[in-house]
């Protein structure tokens, strides 16, 4: 149950984004002018979490907390995944695990396994610099039990409201 409300929430937000985005003057949208996931790395300890996936420019994204087993999903909007290494987190700690997968034409999703329950602590986009891709940083840090479960629920909120309002 869980899992399909993620994919709802997802679903609200990039049918959100898009409208948005196709109204601009001059702009479109199309598979071709997504941008594409060229790398990306976890490190991992006891107080803290990084994911970092390189782009070939910037994008949109959404986080979201999910339990049994808990995770935390990173959709991105992309429109290729160009690399096929298994990532593994560098070091032991908040996550366990992580696959990266396309999860359809525009978007991108990661699945951070959690060893515990854990909370975005920020996350970002870092615009193109130099030789650098631009980058979506995401910092996850420890929570509670009860935290935790309050992000969930808070994710759920969210997507129920939106689905009322659209």
């Amino acid at each position: 149950m869980v899992d399909r409300l993620f994919l709802t929430i997802v679903a609200v937000f990039f049918l959100m984004v898009q409208p948005v985005a196709a109204q601009e003057p001059g702009h479109s949208i199309s598979e071709n002018s997504l941008p594409r996931v060229i790398g990306a790395r976890v490190s991992s300890t006891p107080e803290r979490a990084r994911l970092v996936l390189d782009l070939t420019s910037s994008t949109l994204f959404a986080l979201s907390s999910l339990g049994d087993p808990q995770r935390i999903a990173v959709d991105v909007r992309a429109s290729a995944l160009e690399f096929d290494e298994k990532i593994t987190p560098a070091g032991e700690g908040i996550i366990s695990s992580v696959l990266i997968e396309v999860a359809d034409k525009s978007r991108i999703r990661t699945w951070l396994v959690l060893s515990g329950p854990a909370q975005v602590q920020q996350a970002y986009v870092l615009e193109p610099f130099d030789d650098q891709p631009a980058r979506l940083v995401v910092d996850i840090i420890p929570a509670t039990a009860e935290k935790f479960l309050q992000n969930i629920a808070s994710d759920v909120a969210l997507t129920m409201a939106r689905n009322q309002a659209g």
